[in-house]
Parts: C-alpha cells; sequence; structure tokens
C-alpha cells in the first residue's frame, strides 16, 4: 500500500540492516497467526468481525489464519523505533503478508471478551452507525480484547458485523506453531545467531549509505515494508475508518 510504503522509506533513510540468520533459521517449518482483513483501502487493511452479546457481556469474532513465517536473513533497524521492540519494528525487509494472501488461507474462529480499555481511543466502547457502511459493518468496537476460550456463539445474540480497531494485534498470547524437526535445528541456530553479532557490526555502520544510494536509483530491493501486524507502542493502530455522519445520536 502507498501509504505504509512512504513511511517505511522515511523510517529506512534513518536506519541501518543488521544480521537476522538466527532467528530466519528458527522460522524454517514455523507458522505464525494472523488476522484476516475483511477488506483493503489505497492506505490500510479493514479489519472487522461479529459482535455478539451473550449474559451481559459482548465478544468478537474474529477470522485467525496460521501463515508460514517470512524472514530472508537480513532485517532494518530503523534509528526510530515505533513499536518499542528495536529488533521488531514495523520497519521490515521481511514482507508482510496482504489482504489477498491471508484471505487464502483456511480460516479459524477466534473468541476475544470486549473489555474496557485503559486508554480510550474513541468515545464510545462500542460505536452504531445509523446503517452499515460500505464495508457491512454496523459499528465499531474500540476495546481491549480478552481472550475468551470458553465462548461459543450459540445461545448468544448475534449483533452482526462490526469494525475492530487494532484487530491484527490481538494475538500475542498465541505460541508460534513449529515443525516436529524443530529442535534439530535448534544448534544451527544457536551458531548463526552468534555469527549474528560480527555480522551485524559490520553491516551496521556501511548499510545506511548503500541504502540511500539504492533508493537514488530507485533499486526495488532497497525499499523496506511497513508491517502493520506489528504494534506501535503509543497507540494501538490500524483504526477501522469511519466518518462522524456514520453514527448514531
Amino acid at each position: 500500500m502507498k501509504y505504509g510504503l512512504l513511511i517505511a522509506t522515511a523510517a529506512c533513510l534513518s536506519s541501518c540492516i543488521y544480521s537476522d540468520l538466527g532467528r530466519t533459521i528458527g522460522s524454517i517449518g514455523t507458522k505464525v497467526p494472523r488476522i484476516v482483513p475483511s477488506g483493503t483501502t489505497e492506505i490500510q487493511n479493514i479489519y472487522s468481525g461479529q459482535l455478539y452479546r451473550k449474559d451481559g457481556k459482548y465478544y468478537v469474532e474474529l477470522p485467525l489464519v496460521w501463515v508460514p513465517e517470512r524472514r530472508k536473513g537480513y532485517e532494518c533497524m530503523p534509528l526510530y523505533n515505533t513499536t518499542g521492540d528495536q529488533f521488531n519494528d514495523k520497519c521490515t525487509y521481511n514482507r508482510p503478508y496482504t489482504a489477498e494472501e491471508l484471505q487464502q488461507y483456511t480460516v479459524e474462529k477466534i473468541y476475544y471478551e470486549v473489555m474496557e480499555p485503559p486508554i480510550r481511543i474513541r468515545p464510545e466502547l462500542i460505536t452504531h452507525f445509523r446503517k452499515p457502511d460500505a464495508n457491512g459493518a454496523r459499528g465499531v468496537v474500540s476495546a481491549t480484547l480478552k481472550p475468551a476460550e470458553d465462548f461459543t456463539p450459540q445461545g448468544a445474540e448475534s449483533l452482526g458485523l462490526y469494525g475492530i480497531d487494532g484487530a491484527p494485534h490481538h494475538i500475542g498470547h498465541l505460541e508460534k506453531r513449529r515443525a516436529d524437526y524443530y529442535p534439530l535445528l535448534l544448534p544451527l541456530q544457536v551458531v548463526a545467531t552468534a555469527v549474528d553479532i560480527p555480522l551485524s557490526i559490520v553491516l551496521m555502520p556501511v548499510s545506511t549509505p548503500i541504502l540511500c544510494a539504492a533508493m537514488e536509483a530507485d533499486c526495488e530491493a532497497a525499499f523496506p515494508y511497513h508491517d502493520e501486524s506489528r504494534r506501535e507502542f503509543s497507540l494501538p493502530f490500524p483504526l477501522y475508518p469511519t466518518e462522524e455522519s456514520q453514527k448514531t445520536q
């Protein structure tokens, strides 16, 4: 997406490259969870899910898929980190999955209880629209989502499709799925992680001018991606796009 590419490019102009061989070997045969976007616009993916009410509580159903982890042996380290994790920034050379790619995988349903967030990013916990928007959403849920493994929609009141703020960031409690042969890779991963240190010492000081020159030459490989599945440390983006005219009075 154009907006994401601009952000990633700006971040990379003040960044460097480090060696990521250890985590790349660890990604072999590994699957990671992703929430499937319900749609996409020119600037962002759109996330929505079914909203239920049961015993006075609200629950959200989100579409979840498991996809192979993508790592390519080197990674981007912006000087101005946005995620709170210097080695897991939203500026990345590991290509994120597009909405179209995620929609090709078998979907599982995952359930969450709607909880009051510490800081509310919209005036209402659940915003209702006058009528469904162009994506079919009847409103927006802006809340902390607590995993609800015991919830089932049987006997619950279905309220329809709602946009979910920050939907791709509510899967941190899920562990990666490893292949049975993963333990055999551990010795190699340990060695590669040790090698990452001297390689990074060499790569980091020389990569920035090389990247800038490659960008000037419009070299596609020099431009990083913007991975919205990695959470901002300050705000739970992405937000579901709404207009004030959609809301009920």
